[in-house]
């Protein structure tokens, strides 16, 4: 199989498209979550190794939520979602039905709702390429992370 690194534009340009498309379903889905209209922005496209993805992130000192999906079947791969920590917090007062601000620590039901959420915004995206190139795509439970990036691809709650 043909490294995904590898790449030639055509072909990101590709996935790009694919990842507008499961954008929108990724935001319709939230929408249905949290009863509130989401906006969404043409998603940015990074192929990079798990190892190099705390280097893309920025600042070592903001503190992230990420969840980590496996793909398996026809594609293998991962997905990683990012919520920066005020995000993350917000997204779970949104989905515990909680007053703004109330979420002041990722305790089980905290890390239980931010990892539903990935497993429905990846599983958007993950559907969307199996529409698209007609495979067969799934994947595996959420992984849960609150660090900085650079101990990202090191530390999992």
């Amino acid at each position: 199989m043909e490294d995904v690194r590898d790449l030639k534009e055509l072909q990101i340009d590709a996935l790009r498209e694919v990842a507008n498309i499961g954008a929108g379903h990724a935001a319709t889905a939230l929408s249905q979550m949290t009863n509130r209209r989401i906006m969404i922005s043409v998603p940015q496209i990074n192929i990079a190794r798990l190892e190099e993805v705390p280097d893309l992130l920025g600042s070592p000192q903001d503190v992230v939520a990420a969840v980590l999906m496996h793909m398996l079947g026809d594609l293998t791969g991962r997905t990683l979602l990012l919520f920066p920590e005020h995000v993350a917090r917000r997204l779970c007062d949104m989905l515990l039905r909680r007053d703004p601000g109330a979420t002041a620590a990722f305790d089980a039901i905290e890390q239980s709702a931010l990892k539903e959420a990935g497993n429905i915004l990846s599983g958007a995206y993950m559907n969307a390429l199996s529409d698209s190139w007609a495979c067969c795509c799934c994947r595996r439970s959420p992984a849960w992370w609150w660090t900085c990036p650079p101990r990202c691809s090191r530390r999992r709650i």
